[in-house]
């Protein structure tokens, strides 16, 4: 909302924008520090462009509407220099232009800008982005036609940043992030765009996400001293999502490094779990999926003493059987079960999960039989396409919980 009393205007510093607005209608004279777009700032019709058959008229037109948002960027980066948040939120983000315009680097009092969703034609991000030296926080998930965004490397000048999230990036640079010491928030890290020994450098550095390859190259000799890939005591949180799978020495020192993970979500082909040292004991929400593991990972997650949440997704686990011995899992409230769909038994032994609140499984198919010792029914068979009972009695409890088992979901 555009304050339309001009007695107002000097008073106002943050602009939530919720439907759509042509930018030069926010006065250059408001002395704005914050600008929220919940709709998108640019006019998208292109419907006259597209409704013309004539190539040289449609190609006039649609280069007419792109130097109108070119413009649009430059007045918004040009006008409002004391900008200390621009954001994207839902409802913000979509197509907007040919590239992000280099006038950005005239925003040298922005805290915090999230391009989140926002797409242009060029992936390139401009260099003059290491401009903006008070940055605390910078969400890049950009979507370029190619799919990848080039960033040049001028991360590593915003040594104030607190916050960075990049989407895919081409492998034109590589960023060295060293000075990054303020780190608190880094997800899709590639070693293919950047240093992994950097991470040694993030003291600081609390959720750290891995996207695509971990290669420990330029990491070796340091790893031969068994010194940790990560130096950071805070770091709570560490997501790895690959598709091409990972050295289980490499993860089984990854994972040694983290000596205070609470969440700890694997989206890797792995086969087996580290040894159970290789876990940090506080760690208490564990997600794999499309992990292969050969073998029950019950034996290994059973030893986490602190662990609450447990999911076990699409192929996490490809074996036939797994067991849950009793009196290991003590603090287990929730169990989810998707997908696993070479699983055809389950044993759950008397105390085994004492004070589990919810239980989920869903697309296991081949499960017939479920040996819950602390349910009513001992020993439960199922039948494809059939539903399971979805109350049980804890022999512990005395209160009946929704346990949510579906077949075929």
């Amino acid at each position: 909302m555009i304050p339309h009393c001009p007695s107002n205007t000097r008073a106002v510093r943050r602009i939530a924008v919720h439907r759509h607005i042509h930018v030069q209608r926010i006065k250059s004279s408001i002395p704005l520090r914050s600008i929220l777009f919940f709709w998108h700032p640019f006019d998208l019709n292109l419907e006259p462009c597209l409704s013309d058959e004539d190539d040289f008229c449609f190609l006039v037109s649609f280069v007419c509407v792109m130097l109108k948002w070119k413009r649009s960027w430059k007045y918004m980066f040009g006008k409002f220099k004391k900008l200390r948040v621009l954001s994207f939120e839902e409802g913000g983000e979509g197509y907007s232009g040919f590239k992000l315009s280099s006038a950005i680097g005239n925003l040298i009092q922005l805290r915090c800008l999230n391009l989140c969703g926002i797409a242009f034609n060029s992936p390139n991000i401009p260099s003059s982005l290491g401009n903006l030296r008070c940055l605390q926080t910078l969400d890049l998930r950009i979507h370029a036609d190619d799919g990848a965004v080039n960033v040049p490397n001028i991360i590593w000048k915003l040594e104030q940043l607190r916050h960075y999230l990049p989407l895919t990036m081409t492998d034109k640079t590589k960023l060295k992030l060293h000075k990054l010491t303020n780190i608190l928030t880094l997800i899709n890290f590639n070693t293919r765009n950047c240093f992994v020994a950097d991470l040694s450098k993030f003291t600081k550095l609390i959720k750290l996400g891995i996207l695509g390859p971990f290669s420990i190259d330029d990491f070796k000799e340091e790893l031969d001293k068994n010194l940790p890939i990560i130096a950071s005591d805070c770091l709570r949180s560490l997501s790895i999502w690959n598709d091409e799978g990972i050295d289980p020495k490499v993860l089984a020192h990854l994972l040694s490094s983290c000596v205070n993970l609470c969440e700890l979500i694997l989206r890797v082909k792995i086969e087996k779990l580290p040894d159970f040292h290789h876990f940090s004991l506080s760690t208490a929400y564990v997600h794999l999926i499309g992990c292969m593991l050969v073998e029950d990972p019950m034996p290994t997650l059973e030893k986490l003493p602190n662990l609450r949440v447990m999911e076990l997704y699409v192929y996490a686990f490809i074996g036939k059987e797994m067991v849950c011995s009793a009196l290991r899992l003590p603090k287990l409230e929730s169990l989810n079960l998707s997908g696993l769909r070479n699983l055809e038994e389950w044993k759950v032994e008397e105390g085994a999960v004492p004070a589990l609140r919810h239980l989920k499984i869903s697309g296991c198919e081949e499960l017939r039989n479920l040996k819950i010792k602390w349910c009513k029914e001992e020993k439960i068979s199922t039948k494809s396409n059939t539903f399971l009972p979805s109350y049980f009695m804890l022999s512990t409890m005395c209160e009946i919980y929704h346990f949510f088992l579906i077949k075929n979901l």
